[in-house]
């Protein structure tokens, strides 16, 4: 589904990302761990075509159609309500979107009765759930999420996990590809977990079934704990 090999990137004498290499096949929940400027963002970049590598290859089976990116930032048009940020997309990839769709995405992502709101009238954590539900109406394929659960509680960030794991099990979607700076949370939802060091490669590294079980149980102890002090 993806090959990257030996992917080199550099703007001007900084170097970003140094012969990077990896795989994804269906069914993959990748994370790329790393602390901020590692180049998980213009990894990114480069797979969804918004920028180009100095080197290497890159084989992608996806079309544009097939790929969202939920960047970072929001990114929500403050003239367009709720519902028509949600649509845009669709819009502008022209895809025909029914109206039981929207109504699926609206009632997973628990953002009924927000349609007719405006971005400046919403949380952090409410637009970041509008940017994914933009993406998640499109029926993408290949999703890649940057920082996808800044700004959401323990609660909600569960829930989402949940849902995008479904959609992979299901293969509704056939490959996430996300960033996270949070050890833990990383270890948490993904099933593959690639590590950007100061060195700028790639390290892969194996997860632990058990270690994975015993942070999802503390984490979820600690959030039950803080929502009663």
């Amino acid at each position: 589904m993806i090959c990257i090999e030996n992917l080199n990137k550099s703007y001007n004498a900084n170097v970003v990302l140094r012969n990077v290499s990896f795989n994804a096949e269906k069914g993959d929940i990748i994370c790329f761990f790393g602390k901020t400027g590692q180049g998980k963002t213009t990894l990114f970049n480069i797979i969804s075509h918004l920028e180009k590598p100095d080197s290497g290859i890159i084989n992608i089976s996806y079309i544009n159609n097939e790929i969202e990116y939920v960047f970072q930032e929001d990114l929500l048009l403050p003239w367009l309500n709720v519902r028509e940020n949600i649509l845009l997309n669709t819009n502008l990839k022209s895809i025909k979107c029914k109206n039981d769709s929207y109504t699926n995405v609206l009632s997973k992502l628990e953002l009924e009765g927000y349609e007719n709101y405006f971005p400046f009238q919403l949380s952090g954590g409410t637009k970041r759930k509008i940017s994914l539900a933009r993406s998640l109406i499109c029926n993408p394929k290949l999703l890649i999420l940057d920082e996808p659960f800044n700004g959401l509680d323990f609660t909600i960030k569960s829930k989402i996990e949940t849902l995008l794991k479904e959609l992979v099990e299901t293969r509704e979607i056939e490959v996430i590809l996300y960033s996270s700076h949070i050890i833990e949370s990383s270890i948490a939802f993904a099933s593959k977990l690639f590590v950007l060091s100061d060195s700028k490669e790639l390290k892969i590294i194996s997860i632990d079934e058990q270690l994975r079980k015993s942070i999802i149980y503390n984490l979820a102890t600690i959030e039950s704990i803080d929502m009663y002090r």
